[in-house]
């Protein structure tokens, strides 16, 4: 006679890899800024189950600096900061970023950036470099920005070094602005553009 005992059933399922990659920056699935600046990137690592992989090794591709990797924490996500620096010419910079983990690819997310604006050159112009005492001089600035475009409304102070007496005045829309300084007293006067 044979006996049987109850029935145990084993279920085995496949070990956890990494099926699914998700990528943000900034939160956002596309950021824009202004250069320079520094973003975070956060990337969320899970398994066939939908379980979060913590340990996992990601890499972050498509910064201006090439890759950089970083390692998943206990929920699964790993953070990543990008720099972007200013341009060396005028216009926007697209970057595409994913994070990759072995064959495994996130989406992908977008950073789009400019370089702001800032002066670099500044000439300075009079009207004479000879006067009789009483006479008003014009003085002129043009500012430059560092890609040699004309800058507007850019604060500018026009300097008596002699005497220490300051202009102040404001750049127009083609980057220029005026002083008309009047010659009290005779003498030699040494005259500086500066823009803060």
């Amino acid at each position: 006679m044979t006996i049987t005992s109850n029935t145990i059933a084993i279920t085995v399922t496949a070990s956890p890899v990494i099926t699914n990659l998700a990528l943000l920056v900034n939160n956002a699935k596309s950021q824009s800024v202004t250069a320079p600046a520094t973003l975070p990137f956060t990337a969320f690592c899970n398994d066939q189950y939908n379980n979060p992989v913590s340990g996992a090794t990601l890499t972050l591709n498509g910064g201006p600096s090439g890759a950089v990797t970083a390692t998943t924490n206990s929920a699964g996500q790993a953070t990543f900061s990008v720099t972007f620096n200013s341009s060396s010419s005028a216009g926007t910079s697209n970057y595409t970023f994913t994070v990759t983990a072995g064959s495994v690819t996130s989406n992908s997310v977008t950073v789009t950036t400019a370089t702001s604006p800032v002066a670099t050159t500044i000439t300075l112009s009079s009207s004479f470099t000879s006067a009789t005492a009483g006479a008003i001089d014009s003085f002129g600035s043009i500012v430059h920005d560092q890609f040699g475009n004309l800058m507007a409304n850019v604060g500018v102070t026009l300097t008596d070094s002699t005497t220490g007496a300051t202009f102040a005045g404001t750049t127009n829309n083609i980057g220029a602005v005026a002083w008309n300084v009047t010659f009290s007293s005779p003498g030699t006067y040494s005259f500086v553009a500066t823009v803060p």
